[in-house]
């Protein structure tokens, strides 16, 4: 048993003189104070190692014999790496760290911020800090509504009224009850002639309102404004082409409450030819009967048209630095009108007693189908 005794005591000796232990203390190179919390380890052996406390000391344990790499890291400070060697002996090390501060230099800070120009908060903000009297329609709310062309559009606002074509459809804007040879129009803040050789009001139809951002109606007169803007001015403001791939579509149907009560009745349009005899066979023909159809009075009956209404907008920047923008805007709408109207003919003659006399009345039925197709 002596024996025994004597063989483990030298053994235990052996393992406890091949561990040491590393201290330290980490600061801050410039202010001299301590860091508290840095991260102190041993590259090659990550569980050894330790935290710095309140007066930046720290203590790792049983470290083995070798050679290692020392890592001392704190957030915003560089971090810094020290070579250490653990010999045979009973080795009680101690490091102390002066940390330097990690700092970056901007050449420059720049803030951005963007609006949404097309929202309705733009279009109220607009209004309210405008120098004139200014009601502002945004792109949010144009595609709330069904109207294709900018002049169905203007009729939305206040104070806006139209003039119609035969059809029915809108054409022309009044502003504050003026004529519309008051008035005239902007794109983007620059005025446009007018595509008549007659007239220069602009017809606000040939406009799609897939492409506006937001319109503009002024409606009192500035001096940076033009002197034949007595009843207003209109600026379409146009969207711009995105940074992005950007798609946007509408569908839409109806009906028509009249004709819901009676039914609709058309022919077919195709029937008619767009040419005259003489077009088609020259000037030295001479039309006859024969040269003109009468299928056009072949009526067929609809009990309930729908109206279709469809529309879309497309548009992105190519090119390395986006240079070259491109938006598609196309709209398609298919109407089935009606309007009922009395017609009375007066007599030449007035009844006894100097009263109006009518000789017969009509009761007339207006049945209209309106197609639009629209590419810009």
């Amino acid at each position: 048993m002596q024996k025994i005794g004597i063989f483990l005591i030298p053994f235990l000796l052996s393992t406890q003189i091949k561990a040491a232990t590393i201290t330290g203390r980490v600061t801050d190179a410039k202010t001299r104070e301590t860091l508290v919390g840095a991260n102190i380890y041993i590259k090659s052996n990550t569980q050894l190692h330790d935290i710095s406390g309140l007066d930046g000391s720290f203590k790792i344990k049983n470290v083995p014999v070798g050679q290692y790499v020392l890592v001392v890291s704190f957030i915003s400070y560089t971090t810094q790496e020290k070579d250490i060697t653990i010999s045979s002996g009973p080795d009680n090390l101690s490091f102390d760290f002066k940390l330097e501060p990690e700092s970056v230099t901007l050449n420059e800070v720049a803030v951005y911020s963007g609006y949404d120009k097309g929202s309705g908060t733009y279009a109220r903000n607009e209004e309210k800090v405008s120098n004139s009297v200014l009601n502002v329609l945004s792109a949010k709310t144009i595609q709330l509504l069904p109207d294709n062309t900018t002049a169905s559009v203007l009729q939305r606002m206040s104070g806006v009224s139209v003039e119609r074509t035969s059809s029915g459809e809108a054409r022309y804007a009044i502003i504050r009850g003026m004529d519309k040879r008051y008035n005239y129009t902007l794109v983007n803040g620059i005025k446009i002639p007018s595509p008549d050789d007659k007239f220069r009001y602009v017809p606000m139809d040939m406009f799609p309102a897939d492409l506006l951002e937001r319109v503009e109606v002024y409606k009192s007169l500035t001096p940076d404004m033009e002197g034949d803007a007595i009843g207003g001015a209109m600026n379409l403001v146009m969207k711009d082409a995105p940074n992005v791939l950007t798609i946007q579509a509408h569908a839409g149907s109806g009906f028509s409450e009249l004709l819901t009560q009676r039914q609709y009745s058309n022919f077919d349009p195709r029937v008619v030819s767009d040419q005259s005899p003489v077009d088609l066979n020259g000037e030295s023909y001479r039309a006859t009967p024969h040269d003109f159809t009468f299928k056009n009075f072949d009526y067929t009956t609809r009990n309930l048209p729908f109206d279709e209404d469809a529309g879309f907008s497309a548009g992105n920047r190519f090119l390395e630095n986006k240079q070259l923008g491109v938006i598609v805007a196309g709209s398609y709408q298919n109407e089935y009108k009606g309007s009922d109207r009395i017609w009375f003919k007066p007599s030449n003659q007035p009844a006894p007693g100097n009263v109006p006399a009518f000789e017969d009345f009509y009761n007339r039925q207006y049945n209209t189908q309106s197609t639009r197709y629209g590419l810009h």
